[in-house]
């Protein structure tokens, strides 16, 4: 049974109908057949000669092996079917006997169809929605509840029963990608077999290995894509099995997947991105570090006996209790980590940032000193009323440890210290707040409606009143619009950022190009952005309760147009004008076969540069002048060679490490890839031709022009499937 029926049907008594102006008989049913556990049963009536495809059947449904139905009592034809889930449908003309003697509904399991979902890429498809269009009866308007829909079972396959000799519809439904429709014939005497191979649907597979290249059981395998069509991203995390491996899918071709992996016995692995119907995806957990050392009291020297070891990595933290530990540190991590934090009760933690792991078997961390915190209470107030504020919240904004901040990772310090020293008042306006350092802190106060407040804590007080300022913005703003160099009005997105309070904040106009903003006194830097471009940001200095007015001043002159082909699948592109080194104007995403238009780009010598969710790119000049106001550009992604490889000796683990194919010819694609665990790379949808070779970091969208390792350059003829191992080693 539909899967919804029971929601959508309200438990109601079968409800009889009548024909305007008719009479009706009440007719006796009984279900004799029993081969089946649906009990809903769905009853269409009509009056006339049966047509195919008429649409005035009307429907009613019941649970009851035996009820009564009024028909209509007429001198015209009147037909009856009876739909159960998995069952093969009754057609019933309902003669005057019929009426008198009672109707038996005698349900058959009818015709079999079965057979095996299989992925574009021959992989068995599991929990796909099955339904039919039927196309055996006089009527297609069935109501939605009365449809069976099938899933697909662990290996694929499937079984739909209930079917009579006929052609049909069957539809295939999964959440990431379009829903296919297979057309299928069941005759006479016999059940059907075939299995359905659908046209757009790849799989991601692979498999976890250990830091020594064996199989790892057993570990967590996390995924997360974004579906542009759904305008929403999906996360699923699967063990690897027996043999380390894994999949996941299926998808749309050219859907981007980013992948890693943790063992809980193991290390962990970066965050990978391939693309669906990658079936040799290796993901190589990293080795596991000893790290040892001794945690005493700063002032006496005394070994501490309880703390907590915290390690973090890229999407991962670990924490590695010690009690009665006299003092010695003794933990076995993730060798990837890149923070480690020492905590104690009313100690200041000792935060370690800036080690690499990566090439260690034992990290000492030598002696590491604690040093005891203070407790600061007191009572937040405001400043005017001198009445309690509650809901205050006063946090550590980091500082006071040992006079400087640790070289490294400043912001996940301050960042950490918020998130584990803060406070909210009560009521009555109380906080209480600690452990701080004993050498100078700063603490941040701010409520609603007040100024923020910096205070600075000298490691002695142990009681701090603090008064907040409350905000007036009512009368102090920002007036204006966005029009065009003729005067014209144009809607868009305001800019405003607040020098002093190093804040910004964006906002659409009025559709007339107005707009008022409210603000706090100080320097603001103002743009807007449109659609037919960018105004010059103007920067405006205003007092407490002012109020200035500002024109920002669009010129639409110069247009580029064009379109994009020869994308494939899940695959979408992006196009940015470029002028010298500064991007002037871009588009959102646009679709295979799309038009673009991009407006206000001036006048000049520019660079088209059309980028992929694909990972490639097609750079075209175009030249813009008074005379020529708009140029026209196709972009064709046509290409459909692959580079692939390896890159061997690789010591780096920096997961922004790609690989970049840089075409020597004008108006070949080019295109990059990122590097996995393994070495491997895979660069998908080339023109054939010469190519740089480059090994950098990422930097931005569109082909990188950043920090390169190993030689500058390689080179590369790519025809169809190319492969390109580069030893980083070699001479």
């Amino acid at each position: 049974m539909n899967r919804l029926a029971r929601l959508i049907v309200p438990c109601l008594a079968f409800m009889a109908w009548t024909v305007c102006g008719d009479e009706t008989t009440d007719v006796k049913f009984r279900i004799v057949s029993q081969h089946t556990d649906v009990a809903e049963v769905w009853i269409g009536v009509r009056v006339g000669p049966i047509r195919s495809g008429t649409a005035d059947w009307r429907w009613t449904s019941t649970e009851s092996e035996e009820f009564t139905l009024e028909i209509p009592q007429t001198e015209e034809e009147v037909a009856l079917i009876a739909l159960r889930g998995f069952s093969a449908p009754i057609l019933v003309l309902v003669t005057q006997e019929l009426r008198n003697s009672g109707i038996e509904l005698d349900f058959n399991p009818g015709k079999r169809f079965t057979g095996t979902i299989l992925s574009t890429d021959g992989i068995e498809v599991a929990d796909a929605v099955v339904s039919v269009e039927r196309q055996d009866l006089p009527s297609q308007q069935i109501p939605s509840q009365a449809k069976s829909e099938w899933t697909s079972a662990a290996d694929g396959t499937f079984s739909i029963e209930g079917l009579v000799a006929g052609k049909y519809e069957l539809h295939v439904e999964l959440p990431y990608i379009p829903t296919e429709t297979f057309d299928i014939q069941v005759n006479d005497g016999e059940d059907a077999e075939e299995d359905l191979v659908l046209g757009n649907a790849h799989f991601v597979r692979g498999r976890v290995l250990d830091h020594d290249r064996n199989p790892a059981v057993g570990a967590d395998v996390r995924m997360y894509s974004y579906f542009s069509f759904q305008d929403s991203g999906f996360r699923q995390t699967v063990p690897s099995d027996s043999s380390g491996e894994f999949q996941f899918g299926p998808f749309v071709y050219g859907q981007v997947v980013s992948l890693s992996a943790t063992h809980t016995e193991g290390g962990s692995t970066q965050s990978n991105d391939v693309f669906s119907g990658n079936h040799d995806v290796n993901l190589v957990l990293s080795k596991l570090v000893d790290v040892v050392g001794t945690v005493v009291d700063a002032e006496t020297g005394t070994p501490l006996d309880e703390f907590t070891l915290r390690a973090f990595g890229n999407g991962w933290t670990r924490q590695y209790p010690h009690k009665e530990a006299n003092g010695e540190i003794s933990a076995t991590i993730d060798s990837l980590a890149w923070a480690l934090v020492i905590e104690s009760p009313s100690y200041t933690p000792h935060f370690d940032t800036d080690s690499d792991l990566s090439t260690l078997d034992e990290y000492d961390m030598g002696e590491v000193h604690l040093e005891a915190g203070i407790q600061v209470t007191g009572l937040v107030y405001d400043s005017t009323s001198r009445q309690p504020i509650e809901g205050a919240s006063i946090a550590s904004w980091g500082k006071g440890f040992g006079g400087e901040l640790p070289t490294g990772r400043t912001t996940f310090i301050v960042r950490y210290m918020q998130m584990k020293v803060n406070a909210t008042s009560d009521a009555e306006g109380k906080y209480s707040i600690g452990p701080l350092p004993s050498g100078e802190s700063v603490l941040v106060a701010s409520a609603g409606g007040y100024r923020p407040e910096e205070i600075f804590v000298d490691g002695q007080s142990a009681e701090l009143d603090i008064g907040l300022t409350a905000i007036d913005v009512g009368t102090t703003r920002i007036n204006g619009r966005i029009q065009t160099t003729n005067g014209d009005p144009i809607a868009g997105q305001i800019n405003i950022y607040h020098v002093e309070n190093n804040s910004g904040m964006g906002y659409r106009t009025e559709e007339d190009g107005t707009f008022e903003h409210t603000t706090r006194a100080g320097t603001q830097q103002i743009y807007a952005s449109t659609d037919r471009g960018r105004s010059q940001t103007i920067e405006l200095s205003v007092s407490e309760g002012a109020t200035e007015d500002v024109v920002l001043v669009v010129d639409p002159f110069g247009r580029l147009a064009g379109t994009i082909n020869g994308l494939e699948g899940a695959e979408l592109a992006y196009v940015s004008v470029i002028s010298g080194n500064r991007a002037v104007r871009g588009t959102s995403r646009i679709a295979n076969g799309e038009d673009f238009l991009i407006e206000g780009i001036g006048t000049g010598p520019f660079m088209a540069k059309a980028w992929t969710t694909m990972n490639r790119q097609l750079a075209l000049s175009f030249e813009l002048t008074k005379v020529t106001e708009e140029a026209y550009l196709e972009f064709s992604f046509s290409g459909d060679s692959r580079l692939y490889g390896k890159i061997l000796s690789l010591v780096d683990s920096n997961p922004y490490l790609q690989v970049r194919a840089i075409a020597k010819d004008k108006g070949a694609i080019s295109g990059w890839s990122g590097i996995l665990d393994d070495g491997s790379f895979e660069i998908r949808g080339l023109s054939d031709g010469e190519y740089w070779i480059e090994i950098g970091e990422e930097r931005g969208a569109g082909i990188p022009v950043g920090k390169t390792i190993g030689k500058n350059r390689y080179e590369a003829a790519v025809a169809g499937d190319t492969e390109l191992n580069i030893d980083l080693a070699s001479p």
